[in-house]
């Protein structure tokens, strides 16, 4: 006998008795569709839209169930309901049923209709997904605020335009309300069967989470208005960045206080979203009470550029280090905090891009679905006052910004102490969303005056005092959402980050950008305008079809001057010409195609990079005011070079022995592949440029241990008699009681001699190199970070017999007091064997102490 309908028989039989004593019921059953049928009816558009309700047996344990099989045309409608005849529901707390859906992710609303004719409707999205097997669904009544609950004339529930075919199975449906017997605390306690965590609805993302960093990587969190729903969205913008071939990465965590969370009845956690195509692997981190960490891991959503939905159930959440575990149960009930983690998967240092990557991703909608959650309990508690600093929000605009000021003290130029500040605008109308960033940086401190005695007077001494000049820096504003094709469109400073060989990271440009989706594709293109008819354009494009990452980048640059004096000839004599002449000088084209398949549920991988640069110098010109290049005088014949780069790479995961990376790569690079924004022109015309090689690495990783070994070795193709060969290894554990410990060493012997035409710079290099370097990082506690990087290199000259040492210690403490607020300190201290080989002036890196102080409001 069907439990369900002797049970459900009994109470429709018992009505009269449950109408009379209401407050006292648990459940009232609205409809079954066994033996309560209610009172139903159904509608639809005259559009097109398709509509069908049937009654069928879907699971024999629960008997009939509703089914509503559904194509709902654009701006069309259909919907079911019950008719309540004025049904009093105002002594219950709950409206309860159970769906599920043909494919999962049903979208429709649910509404209630009271007798004067006022209705609500509520998206069930708020309070449940639909998944592809049976859930329960809890909506509270108070939720309809604004309707006459104790006169209820129907209940409805609607589809629109946005629901697309599909069939949904809906059963139980009933009203509910707490018993007599539960404590007044529970009774209380609104239970729901969906929980949004983090809608990421502010203006300033570290009003909540805090920033880690492994090893030189970094992060920047900010707002942004290309959200999947509401107003805003949290975006990371990511450096990765390592002297090891395991990859590095980067977090965003929030961490609970005095309150932890309680998840109790979460059965799985889902986030959207949208990854940049760079195939790195996403984590979703929680932390327990007792200090256990779990995690989730997705190897496939940052190769997309789309909005996707992260689905993570809790029983495939792993324990990150078993040796860490206290009970080996994520208790639920005692989140302490959760992250999100952007992890790179290693490379080699003769790989541009791969163990330096730099990346953006967007994330949006965190929330917990279940069984009879505590919406109360289970989101972070709202950001108190005191850490809370805001300038002013006017409606739908909000005011944020930075304020920094740093301390730099360098041999070439002593102590110095400046500040800088930024002012975001955010606004947002409908779909339509716009960003406008001002910054500025002040002269030095201590410049606001100054005495002259040269400007001394018959009247006495003048004090001439000059003020801080501020000077603009960057003008930036950003629609987003302009259409479903535009998706982000930026006028102003630009930076730009496409592939070291094609655009490396450069600011201060300024010009035109707009990205956008076309189907499964992501496109960007920018076009800068530089003096005179000079001006950069170029494009990306990123997909990912069938398994296929791909990436496409082309880059045109195009260089004119001035003609100094121009004159021309009236007569016998010659005139001044007003006109300003000009003269093509140089131009530069490339373009690079990347794509990679994985095999055998990710364990095998195959990927290639091929790319063209043309190069063409017509004219020489003088640059020594680099804002007005002079033409200098034409090159006959003209200058024309190019070059082709050739990369194939075959990986081995996990086939043998979990957590071991076989990676092999062959590289060919013209020597004359040197493409003007490359990533740091004299090193790349050195380390990626004129050669052809080949790279060996082997990784391992298991519980916390990481090892690496690597064999690359080339020879020159402009002369094969140059070369250089390269052996190293590494070792670490990572998480050790909060501290991340790694060693690691370099043999290189290399020969090589040339002079670049493009940098006019010679490398002349006969050399043993020995490298050996300390990685330490200690987690001291969540606000308190340190970084410890001893370094050595011992060097031999074979030709002339010589040997020497360069030693360095460069050292970091990162600091959050409370989340709006970061201090940094930095020091490097170092020695070098041969003094000539010491760099002198900017970037101060390899003598100097900072400190930073960093305001996010």
């Amino acid at each position: 006998m069907n439990i369900k309908k002797t049970a459900a028989a009994i109470v429709f039989s018992l009505l009269p008795i449950l109408l009379s004593g209401q407050a006292q019921a648990r459940e009232y059953i609205l409809a079954n569709f066994d033996n309560v049928p209610g009172t139903p009816f159904s509608y639809k558009d005259e559009k097109g839209t398709e509509f069908r309700v049937t009654q069928e047996t879907a699971d024999l344990e629960k008997g009939k169930s509703l089914v509503l099989t559904y194509d709902i045309t654009r701006e069309g409608w259909g919907g079911w309901g019950l008719a309540l005849n004025g049904m009093n529901c105002s002594e219950y707390a709950f409206l309860t049923f159970n769906i599920k859906g043909e494919a999962g992710g049903e979208i429709f609303d649910i509404a209630l209709k009271d007798t004067v004719g006022v209705e609500k409707k509520l998206p069930l999205i708020r309070f449940s997904d639909v998944s592809k097997t049976w859930r329960q669904v809890r909506i509270p009544l108070k939720e309809f605020e604004g309707l006459n609950l104790s006169s209820i004339d129907n209940l409805n529930i609607v589809f629109v335009s946005s629901a697309r075919r599909s069939k949904v199975f809906i059963d139980d449906i009933a009203l509910e309300s707490p018993l007599e017997s539960e404590t007044k605390d529970e009774a209380s306690t609104t239970f729901v069967g969906k929980v949004t965590i983090d809608s990421f609805e502010r203006a300033n993302p570290t009003d909540l989470y805090l920033v880690y960093e492994g090893d030189e990587s970094s992060l920047k969190l900010s707002a942004s208005r290309v959200s999947k729903d509401g107003d805003y969205a949290m975006e990371l913008e990511y450096l990765l960045s390592t002297s090891r071939p395991w990859g590095s990465w980067v977090a965003a965590q929030w961490n609970a206080k005095e309150v932890v969370l309680d998840w109790r009845g979460a059965q799985e956690i889902k986030l959207w979203v949208k990854g940049d195509g760079s195939g790195n692997i996403f984590r979703f981190f929680i932390k327990d009470s007792d200090g256990e960490r779990y995690y989730y891991e997705d190897r496939e959503v940052l190769k997309s550029t789309r909005w996707v939905q992260v689905a993570m159930p809790v029983a495939r959440f792993i324990m990150e280090k078993e040796s860490d575990s206290r009970n080996r149960i994520l208790d639920l009930d005692q989140i302490r905090g959760y992250a999100f983690m952007v992890l790179g998967s290693g490379g080699s240092s003769t790989s541009s891009g791969v163990k330096n990557t730099a990346g953006k991703i967007t994330v949006d909608q965190l929330y917990i679905v279940g069984q009879k959650m505590s919406a109360a309990w289970a989101v972070p508690p709202k950001v108190v006052d005191t850490e809370k600093i805001r300038l002013l929000r006017i409606g739908n605009i909000d005011f944020n910004g930075q304020i920094l000021t740093e301390f730099l003290n360098a041999p070439e130029q002593k102590s110095t102490v400046f500040s800088s500040g930024k002012l975001i605008t955010n606004g947002k109308i409908g779909n339509y969303s716009a960003k406008l960033e001002l910054a500025s940086e002040s002269q030095e401190f201590g410049e606001s005056a100054r005495y002259s005695l040269d400007e001394s007077t018959r009247a006495g001494v003048t004090t001439v005092n000059r003020f801080p000049a501020a000077q603009t820096v960057n003008i930036q504003a950003i629609a987003n959402n302009v259409s479903p094709y535009l998706t982000q469109l930026t006028v102003g400073s630009q930076f730009i980050d496409y592939t070291p060989f094609t655009f490396a990271p450069e600011f201060g440009y300024k010009g035109l950008s707009l990205e956008g989706d076309v189907d499964f594709v992501n496109y960007h293109a920018f076009i800068l305008k530089h003096r005179y008819d000079s001006y950069t354009v170029g494009s990306r494009v990123k997909g990912l079809w069938q398994g296929i990452r791909a990436t496409a980048v082309t880059v045109y640059y195009r260089e004119t001057a001035k003609i100094a004096n121009s004159a021309t000839q009236s007569g016998t004599s010659l005139t001044t010409n007003s006109n300003l002449e000009l003269q093509d000088v140089q131009n530069d084209w490339t373009y690079t195609v990347d794509s990679e398949r994985l095999f055998l549920e990710d364990r095998v991988l195959l990927g290639g990079t091929f790319g063209y640069n043309k190069y063409t110098q017509r004219a020489s010109a003088d640059r020594s005011d680099p804002f007005n290049p002079v033409f200098g005088s034409a090159l006959e014949p003209a200058l024309i070079v190019d070059g082709r780069m050739a990369r194939g790479r075959f990986g081995l995961q996990d086939l043998s022995v979990p957590g071991l990376k076989l990676n092999y790569e062959y590289r060919s690079v013209d020597t004359e592949f040197k493409p003007r924004y490359r990533q740091l022109p004299i090193n790349f015309d050195d380390l990626e440029s004129d050669q052809r090689g080949h790279n060996f690495r082997v990784t391992e990783k298991i519980r916390g241990f990481q090892s690496s070994f690597e064999f690359d070795t080339m020879e020159r193709n402009s002369n094969k008699d140059y070369y250089r060969h390269k052996f190293a290894w590494a070792v670490g554990y990572y998480g050790f009681h909060n501290l991340d410990v790694a060693f690691n060493q370099e043999f290189r012997r290399e020969e090589y001699q040339f002079v670049s035409n493009r940098t006019a710079v010679s490398y002349n290099a006969n050399q043993k190199i020995a490298v050996s370097e300390i990685y330490m990082r200690a987690q001291l506690s969540p606000q308190l970070t340190l970084f410890f990087r001893p370094k050595r290199e011992d060097i031999v000259h074979p030709a002339t017999g010589l040997t020497f040492s360069n030693e360095s210690l460069y050292g970091k403490v990162e600091y959050y007091p409370i989340t709006n607020i970061k201090v940094l300190g930095e020091f490097r201290t170092s020695h070098y064997g041969v003094k000539t080989q010491e760099p002198q002036g900017q970037p101060y890196d390899d003598n100097f102490v900072r400190l930073k102080l960093e305001f996010n409001f």
